[in-house]
């Protein structure tokens, strides 16, 4: 998993804030390269390092910046077949909600490695629903949540995302489907 994230984050820095941003983020982090490949595996401290600088370079908090990632990944237009992969969920964002644990298998047959942990989804009374993933490191929850709220404007979906922190410090994230059909939502089709 630590590849492809490192990739993508390295994606995201050098499309939103330029080629120079990266080469400070890598800098201050510590790297001796700058490019990742996302195949490979890398040790979890080189994710935390490369967010903690990029967080400190751009003067945002880390959350922040995830969160702007996760919209990023499912909205640029650069990223149009991460968003077609995730559309195949369903054809209303109830429908990816509740499709959302099938994601760590089907992202297993295109690259064969546990790129994603299992994901829970719990339905409960009036139009919540909650999140949780089974092994996931923390910077995962605040991806998920600009993941979660760009499907939703994807699908047209009104909904808040927001992340819970219980008492015995266990996380998940809280949604709330306003309404589910609020606005016209982007066009997609199966055959494209």
């Amino acid at each position: 998993m630590q590849g492809i994230f490192n990739k993508a984050f390295q994606m995201f820095l050098t499309s939103v804030y330029g080629q120079a941003s990266w080469d400070a983020v890598v800098v201050s982090a510590g790297m001796r390269q700058g490019d990742f490949e996302p195949m490979l595996r890398y040790a979890p401290a080189h994710s935390e390092a490369i967010i903690k600088a990029a967080a400190e370079h751009l003067e945002r908090s880390a959350e922040g910046l995830l969160e702007d990632m996760g919209t990023h990944l499912v909205a640029h237009r650069d990223m149009e077949s991460l968003r077609r992969l995730l559309r195949f969920s369903g054809v209303s964002y109830v429908d990816f909600l509740n499709s959302l644990d099938e994601l760590p298998g089907r992202a297993r047959l295109a690259l064969d490695d546990d790129v994603l942990p299992h994901f829970v989804v719990e339905e409960a009374a009036d139009g919540y629903y909650y999140l949780t993933f089974e092994d996931g490191p923390d910077w995962l929850y605040p991806l998920m949540i600009g993941v979660l709220r760009g499907m939703a404007d994807d699908y047209g979906a009104l909904v808040t995302v927001e992340m819970q922190t219980g008492e015995s410090s266990e996380k998940r994230l809280e949604i709330l489907i306003f309404d589910a059909n609020f606005s016209i939502g982007k066009a997609f089709d199966l055959a494209s």
